[in-house]
């Protein structure tokens, strides 16, 4: 990922690029919404464009299927985790604050509900396509921990008897295994358990030992 300071200014965005932009979302958006309110697979394309009020081809000129809308979702995630980095590392903020933002940033759509996650989670291993979008999304995820983890490493605020690689992996389990077990442990607040883990991850690679300065 190149730093902020080194990209090349954002050329503007026109109307016709906006308007794709729009129908994009709103056929994401439609996704999401009935995705919290029935089961993954009895949704069906006919359903998703009737709630976007796009047409049937539309759909089609942004998706190859229902399965792909997912790698959406996926997109808007990359690229906040993307823009916590550079955020990070342009403003020098914290790690461990870093590492906690992306996580709350990261489920908080999918956090919406349990049924919204349940679905997202049968829907990208519903077959060997959506686990390729959901691999590919996963795979740039972790470039971008690693990339603030070797910052961190840089400003001696992460230990170096473990690699990035690991470090940046075992930050995605964390992830992956709590939104998990929230779907499956009614009663625990995802937020609240996403601190309690972070805490512990960040205690296993601080320099310091996670104590507080």
């Amino acid at each position: 990922m190149v730093p902020v300071s080194a990209q090349p200014a954002s050329k503007p965005v026109g109307r016709r690029d906006r308007r794709k932009a729009e129908v994009r979302a709103r056929i994401i958006d439609a996704s999401l919404e009935l995705f919290s309110k029935q089961d993954y697979v009895d949704t069906t394309v006919e359903q998703i464009t009737e709630a976007a009020d796009v047409g049937k081809g539309t759909f089609f000129n942004y998706f190859d299927c229902k399965e792909q809308v997912l790698s959406g979702l996926s997109v808007r995630q990359l690229a906040r985790i993307e823009d916590a980095v550079d955020q990070a590392i342009r403003d020098e903020r914290p790690t461990e604050e870093t590492l906690r933002r992306i996580l709350h940033l990261t489920a908080d759509t999918p956090g919406k509900s349990r049924t919204l996650m349940r679905n997202l989670l049968v829907g990208n291993f519903s077959s060997e396509q959506s686990s390729d979008y959901l691999r590919e999304y996963v795979e740039k995820a972790l470039g971008a921990v690693q990339e603030l983890l070797r910052w961190a490493r840089e400003r001696g605020e992460v230990v170096s008897t473990e690699s990035v690689e690991s470090q940046a992996r075992r930050f995605i389990q964390v992830y992956m295994g709590v939104t998990m077990m929230w779907v499956i442990q009614p009663g625990i607040s995802l937020h609240e358990w996403l601190d309690v883990c972070i805490t512990h991850y960040w205690q296993s690679i601080a320099a310091d030992g996670g104590k507080q300065m």
